[in-house]
């Protein structure tokens, strides 16, 4: 039997690489389509995200302008599509899946991207705030100028690690629903937890502002805490599903 025959009336492992290659595609044209319906409106995502800039960007390089409108269009359309892109990772790992998994996977596509939204929402809220503290110090003789390129990758930093971050009880419901983790030892080692919300409240918001700081950091716990009750729910399911399973 060769590399690619697989089992009479199964896909081969040739047809299970075609298939994600059709999938992989679609998800890349969609993506593409996306971002170039995001750039027809390029203009008003720059002049949105910019104006907590209050009028101190500049671009440094001849094409510096032209790529600040790009990048976001892409990242828009990346946000944009990322629904579909999901769609198509979870068509293809579908027939695979427990009927328990498959349940799970399809409620957990909505109920991350809803978190997604909100905490990107949330990083919109606090970018402003943020960057009133870092502007505060402008004055004459001190006069802000801030590069287009890395004010936007400040932007990106702060809007997709709060989306990320907002994904914690998601992720600790998968890892507690595999048996990996439990309630009571997220509960046991909660100084830790505290820990890791400032420091990654430091990472995605790196500005000295202590009340920005915090603002950032009190929703991490927050979602920490939502974690361990997410936990306590996936461990009952987990018990229940054995005991169901049981002989």
């Amino acid at each position: 039997m060769g590399l690619f025959d697989g089992e009479p009336g199964k896909p081969t492992l040739l047809e299970h690489v075609m298939e994600l290659r059709g999938r992989l595609v679609k998800a890349a044209l969609f993506f593409f389509v996306v971002s170039l319906f995001c750039y027809a409106f390029s203009e008003q995502l720059f002049d949105y995200l910019a104006a907590p800039a209050q009028g101190h960007l500049v671009y440094t390089h001849p094409v510096g302008g032209m790529m600040a409108y790009l990048r976001i269009s892409f990242l828009c359309g990346a946000v944009f599509s990322s629904p579909f892109t999901l769609y198509q990772v979870l068509a293809f790992l579908w027939p695979a899946l427990s009927p328990a998994w498959r349940k799970a996977l399809g409620w957990s596509l909505g109920v991350g991207y809803a978190l997604f939204a909100l905490g990107v929402a949330f990083a919109l809220k606090v970018l402003p705030m943020a960057m009133r503290f870092l502007l505060a110090f402008d004055r004459p003789g001190l006069r802000a100028m801030l590069n287009v390129d890395q004010y936007f990758s400040f932007v990106f930093l702060i809007v997709f690690g709060l989306g990320a971050s907002f994904q914690m009880p998601l992720a600790v419901y998968f890892i507690a629903r595999a048996g990996l983790v439990s309630a009571a030892t997220l509960a046991k080692h909660w100084r830790l937890a505290v820990m890791a919300c400032l420091i990654l409240g430091a990472m995605i918001c790196p500005t000295p502002d202590l009340v920005t700081w915090l603002l950032v950091c009190v929703p991490l716990f927050l979602l920490y805490l939502l974690s361990l009750a997410v936990a306590v729910w996936a461990g009952r399911q987990r018990a229940g599903s054995a005991a169901a399973q049981a002989p």
